[in-house]
């Protein structure tokens, strides 16, 4: 799935049709803070949440930009406690990220 394909995908599910949130969320935007690169933009599968993947560990959280905090969760998981496991096998929501193919949860850059 190309980047534009997940675009389309997202904005037909309940979160991406909602222009509010349209607004908020801009996947194909430039990520300055350095937290971005130990996670992937992904979605919930179902409804199209916006949710962020850990590179690290595999927990999924919420998409910064859906949250008042802006990228502070990114910036402070990495050295949590919530972060020392290794890669989580199943993490009980599946998604789906830019670029995967449809066979895949979700993928990693």
């Amino acid at each position: 799935m190309t980047k534009a394909e997940f675009i389309e995908w997202w904005r037909q599910t309940i979160h991406g049709g909602q222009e509010d949130i349209q607004k908020k969320i801009r996947w194909d935007a430039k990520h300055i803070s350095e937290g971005w690169k130990q996670f992937d933009q992904v979605a919930h599968y179902t409804t199209g949440e916006p949710l962020i993947l850990c590179r690290l560990c595999g927990i999924i959280l919420p998409h910064p930009m859906s949250k008042p905090n802006g990228t502070n969760t990114i910036n402070r998981h990495p050295n949590s406690a919530k972060c020392r496991y290794p890669p989580a096998s199943s993490t009980g929501v599946r998604t789906r990220a830019m670029g995967e193919s449809a066979d895949r949860p979700y993928h990693s850059a």
